[in-house]
């Protein structure tokens, strides 16, 4: 097995890998699930809080019926995050315990760390959670007040610190994580206390991952693009479920501009090969997208869209879709 610093890169080569090549894939191995659409931070490279959706938590039954379709269809692979805090939701260890008593193989986590609690970290450890990653994008509490929009720089560290002695102690294979995320753009910048920050996380985890700020799938506009392409892989190679129960074509879609099949009424396998799904996967392998998220997303431009299902989307005007600098808390 490769050594635990390099987990993050190989998988990411893994999925350059693979390419597209039909509109009735297979169900993927990588289900990524919102379990709350709620946050407690104002990250300024983050569409979140600009996000007009009402407030949710998905609901535990249903995720147990998705995961359980899910892994009857060959899912093995699942994280319980996407653009929101995951420890909104209270049931966060439970659905964790319902994934591993169903037998996937891998879970992950990545959060802010604020909400989180020794109570909390434990149990999740104790219940078999697989990765846990800290999104921490400052190395100081001056800059992370800044770029989180909260002051919670110290509160952070603490559980970060608790979550890395506590799998020491009993001994736990769970990977354990910190990703900064840069950006240099209208007076923020942060780039400075990088360094900071790994010397500080170092002795605790297992790997510090550096990203860049980007477009956010074409929700940040201004930004750096992120550098996707058509066809891709997100439709074809990861199940995403939204805190209503939708299945959506990608992981940050915080108006569900995107979304395909509700999972309420319908079977994961069904949504999966749904019309809708098929007919998206098809303009991705033709690059025929105009007209949807992730045609902006792409090519980085704000051009006319319309929702893919107008009945599960919360329609935005236009300027939702650019960069904006958000009010200090």
């Amino acid at each position: 097995m490769p050594p635990v610093r390099l987990r993050i890169k190989r998988r990411l080569e893994e999925m350059e890998k693979r390419r597209p090549s039909t509109d009735v894939p297979d169900v993927p191995r990588e289900m990524l699930v919102e379990v709350s659409n709620l946050c407690n931070q104002k990250c300024v490279f983050c569409a979140y809080p600009k996000m007009t959706r009402p407030g949710k938590r998905i609901e535990v039954s249903l995720i147990e019926r998705v995961l359980r379709e899910g892994y009857d269809l060959g899912t093995r692979e699942v994280g319980f995050y996407s653009g929101a805090e995951p420890f909104t939701t209270p049931h966060l260890e439970q659905i964790v315990a319902i994934a591993k008593a169903i037998g996937y193989e891998y879970t992950f986590i990545t959060t802010n760390g604020s909400l989180a609690t020794e109570a909390r970290v434990k149990t999740l450890i104790d219940n078999g959670l697989d990765s846990l990653k800290f999104s921490i994008n400052a190395g100081d509490r001056e800059s992370y007040r800044e770029i989180h929009g909260q002051d919670h720089f110290e509160r952070v560290l603490k559980n970060l610190r608790f979550a890395s002695e506590y799998r020491e102690r009993v001994d736990s294979p769970m990977y354990l994580a910190v990703s900064f995320v840069g950006i240099d753009h209208e007076g923020y910048n942060n780039l400075h206390t990088r360094a900071a920050l790994e010397a500080l996380v170092a002795p605790w985890v297992d790997e510090v991952v550096f990203y860049d700020a980007g477009a956010d799938n074409g929700q940040m506009l201004g930004l750096p693009p992120h550098g996707a392409a058509a066809p891709c892989q997100l439709p074809f190679f990861r199940v995403h479920v939204s805190a209503e129960g939708y299945l959506r074509a990608c992981c940050n879609d915080y108006q569900n501009y995107l979304s395909l099949a509700d999972l309420n009424h319908t079977s994961l396998r069904e949504a999966w090969l749904s019309p809708e799904a098929r007919d998206l996967r098809r303009r991705h392998l033709e690059n025929r997208l105009e007209g949807t998220l992730c045609f902006n997303c792409i090519h980085n431009t704000l051009t006319p869209i319309e929702p893919l299902q107008p009945s599960l989307a919360v329609k935005v005007e236009p300027e939702f879709f650019l960069f904006k600098k958000y009010t200090k808390s």
